[in-house]
């Protein structure tokens, strides 16, 4: 994606009050968790370690 955009620095997130707070902090949670971990990076070294564990675990 970066490559085809030409890179990007921020993603923007327009919360529109038509929910509970509750719920609209949750999903924010779930945005922050899964999604900007993808598009930073960070996830990739944890999914290394999930892939490296199922492939040993599938070679005994």
């Amino acid at each position: 994606m970066q490559e085809a955009t030409g890179g990007f620095g921020k993603l923007l997130v327009y919360v529109a009050d038509w929910t509970s707070y509750e719920k609209t902090n949750r999903s924010l949670e779930l945005l922050a968790r899964y999604v900007s971990s993808q598009i930073t990076g960070s996830a990739s070294r944890p999914q290394e370690a999930v892939d490296w564990a199922i492939a040993s675990r599938a070679c005994r």
